[in-house]
């Protein structure tokens, strides 16, 4: 289309329009907006276009466009930072052309246009000789005009770039114009970088006489061009992540390792918001974060997790850096899912060594079963961080049914009609049913996707559970209800999670069996003081008392009736073997030593009739019985029996004794009378 007439028609005027006000390449094709314009397509089969406004330094704006006709072509960001590039030289060369057009007008125009030009200008001669240097150019590279003037523009080319310099004043003497790029030496010996757009001079019979250039300092620029290219070329090698993105949140360009990493494609990772990636538990934060980095400009070991092309879930920490000028942010991720997960686990674990310590303490004050059962399973979900917790019993009825006891946290409803048992059938081979049928702890991994979860799975869901541990309580070797907990991701248990949850059950059974045992030991003891008060009144109405004898030790227990029978002091231990002899008199004495040594010597016991000799005594006569003490070794360790008063039956024989005594004497008397 060169040399021919565009019309302007609106839709063009508004593409010229739109070129002027932007400093990046405009896209127009069928889809953007506005669209190409009906009279380009048409008159010159344009299917899509790439423009961008040209400032020469002197003069007017102009237009610079590519056209595709064969289709409508996806300009790619490399494209439009070449085709930016392209018109930033070209914008150069017309500023040389337009300069040295004008520098033919007016001399006196001329001069002071290039003393106040931002670029260097630098005339040379045919011999390639200094003629002329503006002050931007002493001031690139550092000397004044004397030094430079008369000196050949090779003097300062750089070593390296000799061969090429002359080249390129070869084909200028030839006629022809350039633009490059060249190093030069500054007189401080530093290397500085210059884009060139050499023009060459012609005398008036059109025969060569020199060169007319215009310099402009790229050094900064090729510095940070060595920069991106280092950056790029770390960027592809690199094993961590990295990419640059957009502030609406799309990938613009993303290394290897993403690709490898991830599993997506570049396509795929560059096609939708980089938060679609993000797990949807992390969504809100990660947006959070991207508000935060526009505004303070940068993030620093922010994490979360990716969802990867296969399923898998990696955790990533991310450095980032917007960069306020370019749009963009600058971001590195590493993996560091493994740490994470150890990070987490951990975690897990301290908090349910933290639950063990709390249910022990809540074991130690807690009397009653049910408010102990109620701070389980608030530890639990308080301190443990899962969301529900409840404890059930196994019933022993036909169904098999497992008695919800307590519950807390969210979704507690959730058991209003779990109807779970724990019979073989499918109510039963849920995790709890299985716990307590087999004695075992049972988990669920993925609710949503485990078999034996199915009769409760939506309902679990719904409730926000993913997986579920249950552990047995047991006593001795019978399993007797469970503690079931759900936790509200998948995958929540770690083997070492489980061992220290299984030693909470475990003290849990024992603390419930114990204050079971409690209850059931204050019963007995409350039987049993009751049998202690009517066996104590029953000797005192008997009169009759026990003891016993630990022959190791010498110490004789008496019963509180046995003090009142010999008339000792109760407030004072009973006294040895020995000295419990003194309480008869001599003859009951050797006869009770002689059956206690005999009883010792052969386990036969004794029944004697004893007569007491202490003045305090509430009697005078007892019978003595005795049972002989064994251990588990089948060897005599000591005594234990009774003492029965019974002074009034002596009495009464002793005074039939003398009534018979005294008939027999009457008797004899009566006889003696006879004869």
């Amino acid at each position: 289309v060169q040399g021919a007439e565009l019309p302007v028609d609106p839709d063009s005027a508004l593409l010229f329009q739109l070129a002027k006000t932007s400093s990046e390449p405009i896209i127009i094709d069928e889809n953007s907006k506005p669209p190409l314009p009906d009279i380009v397509k048409k008159r010159f089969q344009v299917k899509s276009q790439m423009v961008i406004n040209i400032y020469p330094k002197v003069g007017k704006s102009y237009i610079f466009g590519l056209h595709q006709c064969s289709h409508q072509r996806v300009w790619t960001t490399d494209e439009k930072r070449l085709f930016k590039e392209i018109s930033r030289r070209l914008s150069d060369g017309l500023t040389s052309l337009l300069i040295y057009r004008d520098l033919m007008k007016s001399e006196g125009d001329y001069r002071r246009l290039i003393e106040t030009a931002n670029e260097g200008i630098w005339v040379i001669d045919k011999d390639r000789q200094t003629t002329f240097v503006n002050q931007r150019m002493l001031d690139m590279f550092g000397y004044t005009e004397k030094e430079m003037m008369g000196k050949k523009v090779d003097e300062f080319v750089i070593q390296e770039e000799a061969a090429n310099h002359k080249i390129e004043m070869r084909e200028r003497s030839k006629g022809k114009s350039s633009s490059y790029e060249r190093r030069f030496v500054r007189k401080d010996r530093n290397v500085i970088w210059v884009h060139i757009s050499g023009t060459p001079l012609f005398d008036d019979k059109n025969k060569y006489k020199g060169s007319f250039g215009m310099l402009t300092d790229i050094t900064d620029r090729k510095k940070t061009e060595a920069e991106r290219e280092q950056f790029f070329k770390f960027f592809n090698l690199s094993n961590d992540m990295m990419v640059i993105a957009d502030p609406n949140g799309t990938f613009k360009k993303v290394n290897p390792a993403c690709l490898d990493i991830l599993g997506y494609s570049e396509q795929e990772l560059l096609a939708k918001p980089f938060v679609d990636f993000v797990h949807p538990d992390d969504k809100q934060s990660t947006l959070n974060e991207m508000t935060k980095q526009v505004k303070i400009g940068s993030s620093l070991n922010f994490e979360n997790r990716y969802l990867c092309k296969d399923g898998q879930v990696l955790w990533l920490s991310w450095r980032a850096n917007y960069n306020k000028k370019e749009g963009v942010t600058y971001a590195t991720a590493r993996d560091v899912t493994d740490r994470k997960i150890k990070e987490i686990e951990l975690a897990h674990k301290n908090r349910a060594l933290k639950m063990v310590s709390d249910i022990n303490q809540a074991l130690i004050r807690i009397t009653d079963e049910n408010i102990l059962l109620n701070d389980a399973c608030r530890i639990s979900v308080e301190i443990g961080g899962y969301r529900m917790a409840w404890i059930g019993y196994a019933e022993s009825d036909k169904q098999k049914t497992v008695r919800p006891i307590v519950s807390f946290g969210v979704g507690t409803k959730y058991l209003d009609d779990a109807d779970i048992t724990w019979a073989d059938d499918d109510r039963g081979r849920g995790p709890t049913g299985l716990a307590i049928r087999t004695g075992k702890t049972q988990t669920s991994s993925d609710i949503l996707n485990d078999p034996k979860m199915a009769p409760w799975s939506k309902a679990a869901i719904k409730q926000g559970f993913k997986s579920s541990i249950a552990l047995p309580l047991i006593d001795k070797e019978k399993t007797f209800g469970a503690l079931t907990i759900y936790a509200g991701e998948i995958n929540a248990f770690s083997e070492d999670e489980i061992k220290i949850l299984e030693e909470l059950a475990s003290d849990l059974a024992f603390g419930i069996v114990t204050q079971r045992s409690r209850i059931e030991q204050k019963k007995m003891a409350e039987a049993i003081k009751k049998n202690e008060v009517a066996m104590i009144e029953a000797q005192r109405i008997g009169h009759f008392g026990n003891w016993d004898w630990d022959i190791k030790t010498d110490k004789i227990n008496w019963s509180a009736e046995y003090y009142h029978i010999i008339g000792f002091d109760p407030q004072k231990a009973p006294p040895g073997y020995e000295e419990h002899l003194k309480i008869y008199t001599p003859e009951s004495i050797t006869r009770l030593d002689a059956a206690v040594k005999k009883n010792m010597k052969t386990g036969e016991p004794y029944t004697l009739d004893l007569e007491i000799a202490t003045p305090n005594a509430t009697c005078r006569w007892i019978t003595a019985r005795s049972e002989t003490v064994y251990d588990d070794q089948g060897k005599i360790t000591g005594l234990r029996g009774t003492a029965q008063d019974i002074t009034q039956r002596k009495l009464v024989e002793q005074k039939l004794a003398t009534l018979a005594t005294e008939r027999e004497k009457a008797l004899l008397e009566a006889e003696k009378l006879a004869k």
